[in-house]
Protein backbone atom coordinates (compact mmCIF):
# COMPACT_ATOMS: atom_id res chain seq x y z
CA UNK A 1 0.00 0.00 0.00
CA UNK A 2 2.18 2.98 -1.17
CA UNK A 3 2.14 5.61 1.28
CA UNK A 4 0.25 3.81 3.40
CA UNK A 5 -2.85 4.79 1.22
CA UNK A 6 -5.11 1.91 -0.55
CA UNK A 7 -6.16 3.05 -4.07
CA UNK A 8 -7.90 -0.14 -5.09
CA UNK A 9 -6.44 -0.57 -7.86
CA UNK A 10 -4.57 -3.82 -6.92
CA UNK A 11 -3.63 -6.65 -8.83
CA UNK A 12 -5.47 -5.34 -12.50
CA UNK A 13 -2.46 -2.45 -12.21
CA UNK A 14 1.05 -3.63 -13.40
CA UNK A 15 2.80 -0.06 -11.56
CA UNK A 16 1.17 -0.94 -8.34
CA UNK A 17 2.37 -4.65 -8.31
CA UNK A 18 5.82 -3.60 -9.40
CA UNK A 19 5.53 -1.44 -6.67
CA UNK A 20 4.48 -4.20 -4.12
CA UNK A 21 7.27 -6.56 -5.08
CA UNK A 22 11.02 -6.72 -5.91
CA UNK A 23 12.29 -9.52 -8.13
CA UNK A 24 15.52 -10.68 -8.30
CA UNK A 25 17.22 -13.27 -10.63
CA UNK A 26 20.79 -12.95 -8.75
CA UNK A 27 22.02 -11.69 -11.53
CA UNK A 28 20.91 -13.32 -14.70
CA UNK A 29 24.28 -12.78 -15.72
CA UNK A 30 25.67 -15.24 -13.51
CA UNK A 31 23.64 -18.41 -14.64
CA UNK A 32 25.23 -21.28 -13.74
CA UNK A 33 25.88 -23.63 -16.67
CA UNK A 34 27.35 -27.01 -14.56
CA UNK A 35 28.18 -29.66 -17.39
CA UNK A 36 25.00 -29.56 -19.79
CA UNK A 37 22.96 -27.81 -17.52
CA UNK A 38 21.92 -24.53 -16.92
CA UNK A 39 21.14 -23.38 -13.58
CA UNK A 40 19.07 -19.75 -12.19
CA UNK A 41 17.81 -18.44 -9.35
CA UNK A 42 14.75 -16.06 -8.97
CA UNK A 43 13.59 -14.93 -5.63
CA UNK A 44 10.23 -12.47 -5.43
CA UNK A 45 10.21 -10.42 -2.10
CA UNK A 46 6.92 -9.10 -1.02
CA UNK A 47 8.27 -5.44 -0.26
CA UNK A 48 4.94 -3.31 -0.37
CA UNK A 49 2.06 -4.84 -0.51
CA UNK A 50 1.01 -4.68 3.20
CA UNK A 51 -0.39 -7.91 2.76
CA UNK A 52 0.20 -11.67 1.38
CA UNK A 53 1.00 -11.55 -2.16
CA UNK A 54 -1.17 -12.43 -4.13
CA UNK A 55 -3.89 -10.90 -1.59
CA UNK A 56 -6.85 -14.36 -2.11
CA UNK A 57 -7.40 -16.83 -4.27
CA UNK A 58 -8.60 -15.26 -7.03
CA UNK A 59 -5.38 -14.03 -9.00
CA UNK A 60 -2.19 -16.28 -9.78
CA UNK A 61 1.04 -15.90 -10.40
CA UNK A 62 3.01 -17.96 -12.95
CA UNK A 63 6.73 -17.79 -12.81
CA UNK A 64 8.16 -19.43 -15.60
CA UNK A 65 11.86 -20.44 -17.02
CA UNK A 66 12.34 -21.72 -20.65
CA UNK A 67 15.42 -21.42 -23.32
CA UNK A 68 14.65 -20.52 -26.69
CA UNK A 69 16.12 -20.89 -30.20
CA UNK A 70 17.54 -18.51 -32.74
CA UNK A 71 14.40 -17.76 -33.97
CA UNK A 72 13.11 -17.35 -30.68
CA UNK A 73 10.60 -19.98 -30.43
CA UNK A 74 10.47 -21.71 -27.42
CA UNK A 75 12.45 -25.10 -27.31
CA UNK A 76 9.82 -28.00 -26.11
CA UNK A 77 11.06 -29.93 -22.76
CA UNK A 78 13.08 -26.52 -21.40
CA UNK A 79 9.71 -24.77 -19.56
CA UNK A 80 9.91 -24.64 -15.96
CA UNK A 81 7.14 -22.91 -13.97
CA UNK A 82 6.43 -22.27 -10.49
CA UNK A 83 2.71 -20.76 -9.28
CA UNK A 84 2.07 -18.29 -6.67
CA UNK A 85 -1.02 -18.66 -5.29
CA UNK A 86 -3.99 -20.11 -3.46
CA UNK A 87 -5.56 -22.68 -5.29
CA UNK A 88 -8.77 -24.29 -4.14
CA UNK A 89 -11.70 -26.47 -5.46
CA UNK A 90 -14.42 -24.24 -7.91
CA UNK A 91 -17.05 -24.87 -5.21
CA UNK A 92 -14.64 -23.72 -2.59
CA UNK A 93 -14.78 -26.96 -0.33
CA UNK A 94 -10.79 -27.60 -0.48
CA UNK A 95 -7.91 -26.11 -0.26
CA UNK A 96 -5.15 -27.20 -2.84
CA UNK A 97 -2.07 -25.67 -2.25
CA UNK A 98 -0.98 -21.79 -0.84
CA UNK A 99 2.19 -20.47 -2.26
CA UNK A 100 1.33 -16.88 -1.58
CA UNK A 101 4.38 -15.16 -0.09
CA UNK A 102 3.44 -13.50 3.15
CA UNK A 103 4.34 -9.40 3.67
CA UNK A 104 7.98 -8.78 4.47
CA UNK A 105 9.13 -12.56 2.91
CA UNK A 106 10.17 -14.22 0.01
CA UNK A 107 10.28 -16.85 -2.34
CA UNK A 108 13.31 -18.54 -4.15
CA UNK A 109 12.31 -20.85 -7.31
CA UNK A 110 15.45 -23.01 -9.05
CA UNK A 111 15.23 -23.06 -12.54
CA UNK A 112 17.65 -26.43 -13.55
CA UNK A 113 17.32 -27.90 -16.85
CA UNK A 114 19.83 -29.59 -19.45
CA UNK A 115 21.10 -27.09 -22.27
CA UNK A 116 19.37 -27.87 -25.83
CA UNK A 117 21.95 -27.64 -28.31
CA UNK A 118 19.81 -25.29 -30.35
CA UNK A 119 19.19 -22.93 -27.18
CA UNK A 120 20.58 -19.15 -28.06
CA UNK A 121 19.04 -17.47 -24.91
CA UNK A 122 17.24 -18.58 -21.29
CA UNK A 123 14.30 -16.18 -20.78
CA UNK A 124 12.53 -15.63 -17.35
CA UNK A 125 9.48 -14.60 -17.43
CA UNK A 126 6.79 -13.53 -14.02
CA UNK A 127 3.29 -13.71 -15.70
CA UNK A 128 -0.01 -12.07 -13.61
CA UNK A 129 -3.08 -14.05 -14.22
CA UNK A 130 -5.56 -11.43 -12.02
CA UNK A 131 -8.69 -13.26 -12.71
CA UNK A 132 -7.52 -16.69 -13.02
CA UNK A 133 -9.87 -18.33 -10.70
CA UNK A 134 -12.67 -16.49 -12.78
CA UNK A 135 -11.63 -17.39 -15.88
CA UNK A 136 -11.42 -21.09 -14.99
CA UNK A 137 -15.17 -20.76 -12.96
CA UNK A 138 -16.58 -19.14 -16.01
CA UNK A 139 -15.27 -21.76 -18.64
CA UNK A 140 -16.25 -24.47 -16.57
CA UNK A 141 -20.00 -22.93 -16.54
CA UNK A 142 -20.15 -22.62 -19.94
CA UNK A 143 -18.80 -26.56 -20.80
CA UNK A 144 -21.09 -27.72 -18.19
CA UNK A 145 -23.95 -26.09 -20.00
CA UNK A 146 -24.94 -24.58 -16.00
CA UNK A 147 -25.22 -20.70 -17.14
CA UNK A 148 -28.82 -20.43 -18.57
CA UNK A 149 -30.32 -17.80 -19.02
CA UNK A 150 -27.45 -15.90 -18.69
CA UNK A 151 -25.13 -17.41 -20.89
CA UNK A 152 -24.48 -14.50 -22.27
CA UNK A 153 -23.41 -12.70 -19.68
CA UNK A 154 -20.47 -15.34 -18.62
CA UNK A 155 -19.55 -15.92 -21.65
CA UNK A 156 -18.90 -12.10 -21.80
CA UNK A 157 -17.41 -12.48 -17.99
CA UNK A 158 -15.21 -15.69 -19.29
CA UNK A 159 -13.80 -13.48 -22.44
CA UNK A 160 -12.92 -10.33 -20.23
CA UNK A 161 -10.93 -12.72 -17.49
CA UNK A 162 -8.84 -14.37 -20.70
CA UNK A 163 -7.80 -10.69 -21.38
CA UNK A 164 -6.65 -9.78 -18.20
CA UNK A 165 -3.06 -11.15 -17.65
CA UNK A 166 -0.05 -9.39 -18.10
CA UNK A 167 3.49 -9.48 -17.93
CA UNK A 168 4.83 -8.18 -14.37
CA UNK A 169 8.70 -9.00 -15.33
CA UNK A 170 10.28 -10.11 -18.29
CA UNK A 171 14.41 -10.77 -19.12
CA UNK A 172 16.82 -13.10 -21.02
CA UNK A 173 20.29 -14.26 -21.28
CA UNK A 174 22.37 -15.11 -24.27
CA UNK A 175 23.82 -18.50 -24.21
CA UNK A 176 27.56 -18.41 -26.20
Amino acid sequence: MPDRRHLWRGIHDPEMTRNGVTISTGKIDKTVVVGDRLEMQITISNTGTGHYFPTYLTPRIVVSGYQVDGAGKIISDTTQQVVIGREVTLNLSEEIFDTRIPPGESSSFSYSQTRSEHASQLIVVVRVEPDYFYEKFFRTMLEGNSAGKGRKFIQQAWEHSRSTPYILYQTGMKLH
